[in-house]
């Protein structure tokens, strides 16, 4: 995850499948949610099961996200370290960013990962798009997704949020 990751001050996420919901001005059926590593006493009722990284560990993430797309103002993509996906960078209503604050201060969560979740919309219809491990507390209220949207999620974030470029700036 790169010295660019630590720079940024931000977290982002893991995907989790199972959760979708239509929302969006133009009806567009689209989840992005964010979801924090727990514990597998809390599988199978309250966290699913996902393995991840090199090698591949089990991990264990809430169902209940901790900050779901309605509390994203604007995004600004770019393109990934991979050079074929995209990343994104999600700026938070104030509440989603009280709610980032929280759970990146909590002590039990130091350490931990937290996970994005898109509902999928390409072929090979992962919802895994990228997680990193909190390390601090982030108060800018920008969450980053370092890789793996494809063009068809911008057409759709476009659809759903401002683009940075079209915010005033304050």
């Amino acid at each position: 995850m790169g010295g660019m990751r630590n720079r940024w001050w931000v977290i982002v996420l893991l995907l989790l499948g199972v959760v979708s919901m239509a929302s969006s001005k133009k009806g567009t059926a689209v989840m992005l949610s964010f979801h924090l590593e727990t514990s597998k006493e809390d599988w199978p009722k309250y966290a699913q099961a996902v393995k991840l990284g090199e090698p591949v560990q089990q991990y264990y993430f809430k169902l209940s996200p901790v900050i779901t797309d309605s509390e994203i103002k604007w995004f600004s993509p770019f393109i990934s370290e991979d050079g074929v996906t995209y990343g994104c960078a999600f700026k938070l209503s104030q509440h989603g960013t009280n709610l980032l604050q929280t759970a990146t201060s909590a002590p039990e969560n130091h350490g931990k990962l937290m996970a994005s979740n898109m509902q999928p919309l390409d072929a090979d219809g992962s919802s895994i798009r990228s997680y990193v491990q909190i390390d601090r507390r982030i108060d800018d209220g920008i969450l980053v997704v370092w890789e793996g949207f494809s063009d068809a999620h911008l057409r759709v974030f476009a659809q759903k949020f401002p683009h940075v470029r079209d915010v005033p700036a304050q």
